[in-house]
């Protein structure tokens, strides 16, 4: 029960590194996972 939060939670920690590293402003940030799926960008 444990291995699947543990696998869970790094996921969720690169998500957030990609969304700072864009130089987006806080509102694109929101939209952010739907841009990048739109965006090859």
């Amino acid at each position: 029960m444990t291995s699947t939060n543990q696998t869970m939670q790094p996921s969720g920690e690169v998500g957030r590194f990609e969304v700072e590293n864009l130089p987006s402003p806080p509102a694109d940030r929101q939209r952010y996972p739907t841009k990048i799926l739109n965006e090859p960008q």
